[in-house]
């Protein structure tokens, strides 16, 4: 299992008691503004690029093991500043050294306070990932006309804007968004997105916060997913230039290979092509309830699932601190045990009744969700679960019970009063 460990890194603190945060194919972050959610998000992206750059040969390991290559990396997401700046003589810092550290798939990665320690290990189940980083901060790129002209200062935003720009011109007429039944519609002679409704259409960059957040998430997330699945024309993502290039030069490599057969040069060339491919898709969305109406959350939460579903090495983490978030995960999670149930039964005439109600592509295998919280002393908690749902005890619900006291003490001062 993949594994991130983190302690005195920004605002996460004493971090997970157990030291190593499991991350599965679904993983949930939810906390207070400023508690770290974010942090661990953005840490976990880095790792896992820096995975995929490794093992498809972009860079060697010890490109990355520079601490300047690492501060890089850190500062694509702008937590570079995170770790201590100066050392002295002995490699002492005045500031507490961070403890941070990532078993991956193919890689593990260490963090010492000159460098990074990074060991290969073997790939024989690893798949080459489509990553994106979805920021809070995406409605920038639906909220004005143009944002192509505008000079981004967020790396995550700027190759999001570069996905969007793909995904808009793979829109066949209108794509149906998850909310309200509204369509999206792109004009290529304009090169302007559309919300068409019952009667009328209207620019996206005139449009509702929500929908100027949900577009761009939505989006994005039905392009790339669609694209490692291989459903449009234009099938996978194409190659970069230096990917082609390297691609070409490993090919020729092989041919000319004296001491290869043709059935081993075959094989040689197939298993070189898998390393060129993308066949899993790591959605990674900051808030994706956003400017959003609770039913509204629970249809994009609906969409994301069903994404996440699309391909079977696909991976969605999410931060968030909405507590419908949290409960549509929970209907999903249930939803996946009574279709196991209803399946194994035999009874398929009970199968449209739940699809009314969590839809099959959206159900989710408690097998493979996590929830953690973080708090506001930066401690990391790992949620339990109550046969297999995620328990209620959680820092989102208990504000939602504190609620219901206080409007209770209302009711008694009103009584007094009468």
């Amino acid at each position: 299992m993949v594994k991130i460990k983190v302690k005195n890194f920004g605002p996460i603190k004493e971090g997970f008691k157990d030291e190593w945060i499991d991350l599965k194919k679904a993983t949930l972050f939810i906390g207070d503004q400023g508690t770290g959610k974010s942090t661990l998000a953005k840490l976990i992206s880095t790792f896992k690029w820096i995975e995929k750059a490794i093992t498809r040969g972009d860079y060697p390991k010890s490109y990355f093991e520079q601490m300047d290559a690492f501060r890089s990396r850190l500062e694509y997401h702008k937590i570079s500043h995170y770790l201590p700046e100066y050392a002295d003589l002995f490699g002492q810092t005045k500031e507490i050294e961070p403890e941070i550290a990532y078993q991956g798939e193919a890689v593990d990665i260490v963090y010492t306070p000159r460098h990074l320690k990074i060991t290969e290990k073997a790939k024989d189940n690893y798949l080459l990932p489509q990553i994106i980083y979805i920021p809070a901060e995406r409605n920038f790129l639906s909220a004005i006309s143009d944002p192509k002209a505008i000079r981004l200062v967020s790396e995550p935003l700027i190759e999001m804007l570069s996905e969007l720009e793909n995904a808009k011109k793979n829109i066949n007429d209108t794509l149906r968004l998850p909310i309200n039944g509204m369509l999206l519609k792109y004009s290529s002679t304009r090169d302007e997105l559309f919300l068409v409704g019952d009667g009328y259409q209207d620019n996206l960059y005139r449009a509702s916060s929500g929908f100027q957040s949900v577009v761009p998430l939505y989006l994005v997330t039905w392009y790339l997913a669609n694209i490692v699945k291989g459903n449009f024309n234009s099938a996978r993502e194409p190659m970069s230039t230096d990917e082609s290039k390297r691609f070409k030069d490993a090919v020729s490599e092989i041919l000319r290979n004296p001491d290869l057969s043709e059935e081993l040069r075959r094989k040689a060339i197939s298993a070189l092509s898998f390393q060129f491919t993308k066949t899993a898709f790591i959605n990674i969305v900051e808030e994706p309830e956003q400017n959003l109406f609770p039913t509204s959350q629970w249809s994009i939460m609906g969409s994301l699932l069903e994404y996440y579903n699309l391909s079977k090495g696909n991976e969605l983490i999410i931060t968030t601190h909405s507590p419908y978030i949290l409960s549509y995960l929970t209907l999903a999670v249930k939803a996946w045990s009574v279709y196991q149930k209803i399946e194994d039964a035999g009874k398929e005439e009970l199968l449209e009744e739940i699809e009314n109600v969590v839809p099959y592509n959206s159900a989710l295998n408690s097998e493979d969700l996590v929830i953690y919280e973080i708090d506001n002393k930066g401690e990391v908690i790992k949620l339990d679960n109550y046969k297999g749902l995620p328990s209620d005890e959680n820092y989102l619900n208990e504000m939602l019970e504190n609620s219901n006291i206080l409007f209770s003490q209302l009711l008694d001062i009103e009584d007094k009063y009468r």
